[in-house]
């Protein structure tokens, strides 16, 4: 006959579950931090180098964010700005691209990704991917905002957080 677990021998299994690290590549590794996996906490194992900003297509006000969130990170943390071919060619000139070519992109080549715009702009993220995509900031600048409900203003006081002290970042986990 076997025995019933007690309520403290669940507790003891959920706390190791919680503190269960899995590796997503060789740049950051992943905890889950509730018990419905909704929530997982990204750490980089070294800082984020390589950023791949992608903004809502002919909006100038969306432009100027992303210019400045991009100077930003790349003069106070040392991070390599990369935009789409088009937006470097017509909009953007100073920061990266990729070509063409490399489409459907890795998600070895950037260590996460900034999207400003809407719920479109988001979904095209996914559309640049092969496979899989690197974890993705995303920030309200559409006009329905359903999937993405931060402000740009927000934007630098995450990453003073986030990057520079290299602390654990909580996301929505949707796998």
């Amino acid at each position: 006959m076997t025995q019933a677990a007690s309520p403290s021998d669940n507790n003891h299994r959920h706390e190791q579950k919680k503190e269960h690290n899995q590796s997503f590549d060789d740049k950051i590794f992943y905890t889950n931090v509730d018990s419905c996996q909704h929530f997982v906490k990204l750490v980089w194992k070294s800082p984020p180098k390589n950023v791949l900003m992608v903004k809502k297509r002919e909006d100038k006000t969306i432009t100027t964010h992303l210019d400045e969130i991009g100077l930003w990170l790349n003069q106070t943390y040392d991070v390599n700005i990369y935009v789409e071919p088009l937006v470097k060619e017509t909009e953007l000139s100073r920061f990266n691209t990729f070509s063409t070519e490399e489409l459907p992109l890795s998600y070895q080549k950037f260590d996460f990704i900034i999207c400003l715009g809407g719920d479109g702009t988001l979904l095209h993220v996914n559309s640049l991917f092969k496979d899989r995509v690197p974890p993705v900031m995303a920030f309200y600048c559409g006009t329905l905002g359903f999937l993405t409900p931060i402000l740009v203003p927000t934007v630098m006081a995450l990453y003073c957080g986030t990057l520079g002290c290299l602390t654990p970042f909580k996301i929505t986990n949707f796998t």
